[in-house]
């Protein structure tokens, strides 16, 4: 007898209604809905079926808004008026679920799930879904139509999206998500569990596809008033590809934020998660981070490891004088070289491709990054983790202890981690990081602004390479043209190093989808660390006092790279002062 207690216990509350209440067909007969010979007819086949009375009456041609009225008046419950769901919640069970018992969770309110029902009635699904959500349920009558409707809506994918998934293999659609090991394989098993939502997954795998076979860096999924816009930054530029209806937003968002481990029911405060996929054989590490915005959440996706294969030096683009130049830091035994630029200028591809020229079997290289985007073979690389303690500053701590002589740092952000590679790079090692600067040159002021003594910049530093990253004028498509007056004026004294020159760009084609540009090279400028700029550095000089004596020593600057770019007709002028304005 007690076991059987503890059971009853156990078991979800059900909803009790009043014994009193009116039946459903003497409210509909009331109400002038039906006539009794309607309501004898229907009692007669429920007698005989079983029935519900409000389904064979629907059966029969009575207008399924009038019994859900009337099933409102009889259970004295709320009626559905038509408010937008949250398909956070709606997310957690499957739309086979929710179709076959024809329902639809609408909102929760603390521990309370407001639920569509066709059957209020239906205690048995009241009492699996207060399991299953863990919470009370609140029944709200909706029609049969009103709750189907909400589910495809929400589950999936219109018809005006499918020109957009149709544009791949759909065979290969459903394979593009490989995991990379069995943990991961049992997260993507759990992820088609949890929403059995293919229409959705399939278009999250294409748009992932997509970007993968442009080469993005990055996608945008934006919510603007009446639709969703998919963008791709290509080449460093965001282009809109895909413009969806506004009402596949929330289920496309919420796909992503299951495959990153984000919490699905947070819409209102940003968050940042992470996952791992291979697609066309490349593994890809993704990065997501969401905000919400004045029509819903925009969610943003960093894909690292992109590419291909990691560069050489050589295949960078550098002049053959500025490649010989990094090429003697980088064999030098100790000295710190940064690379500096804004994000996204190509600064960690040219560290990876540092660490390609010095790495060997003689030497140990240890590198501390956020995150790692290149497995290096023959480097040993730390990912950062704030959460087990493993910082920039506290990773190159241990580094140090680890007997290195290439350490690379995949970012100073403060003090305490430039102070540390810098003294490193005082005591027999080599060091290769980046820093947020606008220049080689402003770098100096930067470290000076991070409270590094001049006299430690001065000493320690072989080389500040600055970089921008330009496009190319796409050859399939690449012709003559006169670029615009206003463009050269810009170039002020500049414009003579194109004088007399055939100007080229891209036309647009099918192949740059219309852009006129198709891949990146890189624009240049090392402040080699010399005796007088060392001086100068130790003096606290001013960036121009630095930059006039590093042009005098045959640097050559940013700005000018650009244009020796231009004048080879690998870009344009419109693209040089885009990317570095005079």
């Amino acid at each position: 007898m007690e076991v059987q207690k503890q059971t009853k216990q156990t078991k979800a509350p059900r909803p009790s209604y009043s014994t009193s209440r009116k039946r459903l067909g003497e409210i509909l007969l009331s109400e002038g809905v039906i006539d009794l010979k309607d309501l004898w007819k229907a009692l007669n086949e429920q007698r005989t079926t079983g029935e519900r009375i409000g389904k064979i009456l629907a059966h029969r041609g009575v207008d399924a808004q009038d019994i859900a009225k009337a099933l409102s008046n009889q259970l004295d419950l709320p009626m559905y008026e038509g408010q937008e769901p949250v398909k956070d919640v709606s997310g957690i069970l499957s739309s086979e679920y929710l179709s076959s018992r024809i329902v639809f969770p609408l909102s929760r309110d603390g521990r309370t799930i407001r639920v569509l029902m066709a059957n209020p009635l239906d205690t048995d699904t009241i009492s699996e879904m207060g399991f299953l959500f863990s919470s009370s349920i609140k029944p709200i009558v909706a029609t049969p139509q009103q709750i189907l409707q909400l589910i495809e809506s929400t589950y999936f994918v219109p018809t005006e999206v499918q020109s957009v998934l149709d544009k791949y293999d759909p065979s290969q659609a459903f394979e593009l998500l490989e995991s990379l090991d069995e943990e991961d394989e049992t997260q993507t098993q759990d992820i088609d569990k949890t929403l059995d939502d293919k229409p959705i997954v399939r278009m999250v795998n294409i748009i992932l596809y997509w970007a993968v076979d442009t080469d993005a860096t990055d996608i945008h999924i934006e919510a603007a008033e009446k639709e969703t816009l998919v963008r791709y930054r290509i080449d460093g530029m965001l282009q809109t590809r895909h413009r969806f209806p506004k009402k596949i937003h929330q289920p496309l968002i919420s796909r992503l934020k299951v495959m990153a481990d984000m919490d699905i029911a947070v819409r209102r405060r940003p968050q940042d998660g992470a996952a791992r996929i291979r697609i066309k054989g490349r593994k890809i590490d993704l990065r997501l981070s969401s905000l919400p915005s004045q029509y819903g959440e925009k969610m943003v996706l960093r894909l690292l490891g992109n590419s291909t294969k990691l560069l050489t030096l050589r295949e960078l683009g550098m002049s053959p004088a500025l490649d010989e130049q990094l090429r003697t830091c980088l064999h030098k035994p100790q000295g710190l070289i940064l690379t500096t630029g804004p994000t996204g200028s190509g600064k960690s591809t040219t560290l990876y491709a540092s660490l390609n020229e010095v790495i060997s079997e003689e030497i140990s290289v240890v590198t501390v990054e956020d995150p790692i985007e290149y497995e290096i073979p023959g480097a040993n690389q730390v990912q950062v983790n704030a959460k087990a303690g493993i910082t920039f500053a506290n990773g190159l701590r241990a580094i140090l202890r680890q007997d290195p002589n290439v350490i690379m740092v995949g970012e100073i952000r403060d003090m305490e981690t430039a102070e540390i590679a810098f003294r490193a790079s005082l005591t027999g090692h080599l060091v290769l990081s980046t820093l947020h600067a606008n220049s080689s040159v402003s770098a100096v002021t930067r470290l000076v602004d991070m409270q590094i003594k001049p006299y430690l910049i001065a000493s320690s530093s072989l080389a500040f390479l600055g970089q921008r990253l330009l496009r190319r004028n796409c050859q399939a498509c690449i012709e003559e043209y006169e670029p615009p007056a206003e463009s050269l004026e810009r170039l002020g004294i500049l414009a003579e190093k194109l004088a007399g020159i055939k100007h080229m760009h891209g036309a647009g084609c099918e192949k740059c989808h219309f852009s006129g540009y198709s891949g990146r090279i890189g624009t240049y400028e090392m402040l080699m660390i010399s005796g007088e700029i060392q001086e100068l550095i130790r003096q606290d000089a001013t960036e121009q006092k630095i930059l006039k004596a590093a042009k005098s020593a045959g640097m050559v600057t940013m700005e000018e790279y650009a244009l020796e770019m231009v004048a080879m007709g690998i870009t344009t002028v419109e693209e040089a002062l885009r990317v570095v304005p005079p």
